[in-house]
């Protein structure tokens, strides 16, 4: 009984592998897919442009996933100190001290110039 509860929960812990595996079949589905990873690329592509341009400005920064509780949230308002492609450093102010953060550049969804 108890290899029957083991076998069925792994089969639906990897039922979502085995229906992207089936649908892959399809040529259509295919095309969507790797129209949706370009679409992708392209927007990341237009963030690092944007992350190159904006050194040294202040910005408001949007992460996916929350940074360290110390930060606080899944956004920061921080000025661009530098990026080189795949790392970006921040600083902030946090109850009047300056900090520098380094992170990595994928985990940016977006930011917003501070004018």
């Amino acid at each position: 009984m108890f290899w029957l509860f083991l076998i069925a929960v792994l089969l639906l812990y990897r039922l979502d592998d085995l229906i992207e595996i089936y649908k892959m079949r399809d040529e259509s589905y295919r095309k969507e897919k790797q129209a949706e990873e370009e679409l992708a690329q392209e927007d990341r592509n237009l963030l690092m442009k944007e992350l190159k341009e904006n050194i040294g400005k202040e910005c408001r920064v949007y992460f996916s996933t929350t940074l360290q509780a110390s930060l606080g949230g899944t956004n920061i308002l921080a000025k661009i100190v530098d990026f080189d492609g795949e790392w970006i450093e921040l600083s902030t102010k946090k109850y009047k001290k300056n900090k520098v953060i380094v992170i990595n550049a994928e985990q940016i969804l977006s930011l917003s110039v501070i004018l």
